[in-house]
């Protein structure tokens, strides 16, 4: 993958999207399949809410594959898959981005219980078939 100026780093709408469709190129190149949920700064901007600056993408939850027949189950992002790790740090690498332009920081939030709604509050987008990438909607705690 060559080095590209452009990148999450900027904090536009394409520059995210080419930083996660990088991403995405590097876990189908493994044969793996990733499911997130986005939330702050990159979930408003991907959703065309704002167009201000992001230097990150916060990682609330990941999606676990549903067993056969059963749904699929929102759970805590740490440890984030070990596929996803490797993918982000050679796009830090290649893009000139932080090493934490991708983390899971928010996803203490499991800890306090009030996520609970979060799995009525996602709208999913297929990230190129390689893996979903969910984002936060507005949530109305009235």
């Amino acid at each position: 993958m060559k080095n590209r100026s452009r990148g999450i780093g900027q904090g536009t709408r394409p520059g995210i999207v080419e930083a996660l469709g990088a991403v995405g190129e590097l876990l189908a190149a493994e044969g793996e399949t990733v499911r997130i949920v986005v939330v702050g700064g990159a979930a408003l901007i991907l959703r065309g809410v704002v167009s201000r600056l992001t230097e990150d993408v916060d990682i609330i939850a990941v999606v676990r594959s549903p067993e056969q027949g059963a749904p699929a189950r929102m759970e805590t992002p740490d440890p984030l898959p070990a596929p996803l790790l490797r993918a982000a740090a050679r796009v830090a690498r290649d893009f000139n981005l932080a090493g934490d332009w991708m983390n899971s920081a928010v996803g203490a939030q499991w800890k306090t219980g009030c996520l609970r709604v979060l799995r009525s509050a996602c709208a999913g987008c297929n990230s190129g078939g390689w893996a979903w990438v969910w984002l936060t909607g507005w949530i109305s705690f009235s």
